[in-house]
């Protein structure tokens, strides 16, 4: 069992997607303790699904990271059985807009806005060959890469444009 462990926390997210530790604004709380014995089951798992459903959120996300972490109780933990449903398949399951609906018809909650478990549980999710919901799955990471480097470049040529602009004035 570790010692140290990280807790995973919506400062962790942009977007559909976790941030790298050297990109988090706040990339959690590294606790230094000696964990209790029960915590190290609640460590997250690569291939883990968390779906963000409090406060106005309705996300899934893949966990993909090597690290001993653990989620805050803001997140729902779901772990699949890969060989019937691909975890990155279920990620992009949950953030379609026919999902979204569908959950955001059960919300409850004024001030905080909340997707009870019970919604997630009566979803209706589809099940395609496992071999298509990879497919998709894989489509769905490299559209979210690309639109992490479209974003970069959109910062990287503001840089540049304040730079010429500056220099070009003195």
């Amino acid at each position: 069992m570790p010692n140290a462990f990280r807790v995973l926390s919506y400062t962790d997210l942009r977007g559909d997607r976790l941030l790298a530790k050297d990109q988090a604004v706040k990339a959690g709380v590294l606790t230094q303790c000696e964990p209790a014995a029960a915590w190290s089951e609640e460590l997250l798992q690569q291939g883990d699904v968390l779906f963000a459903g409090k406060g106005g959120r309705c996300q899934a996300f893949l966990f993909d990271r090597p690290e001993p972490t653990l989620a805050n109780s803001l997140f729902v933990v779901i772990r699949t059985r890969p060989e019937v449903l691909d975890p990155g398949y279920l990620v992009w399951f949950l953030n379609s807009k026919a999902a979204r609906t569908e959950l955001g018809i059960s919300r409850v909650g004024t001030s905080v806005p909340n997707i009870p478990l019970s919604a997630l549980r009566q979803l209706t999710i589809p099940l395609p060959p496992l071999e298509r919901q990879r497919l998709i799955a894989r489509v769905n990471d490299l559209v979210g890469q690309e639109e992490q480097l479209l974003n970069e470049l959109a910062q990287q040529r503001k840089v540049l444009m304040e730079h010429v602009l500056t220099n070009s004035t003195t």
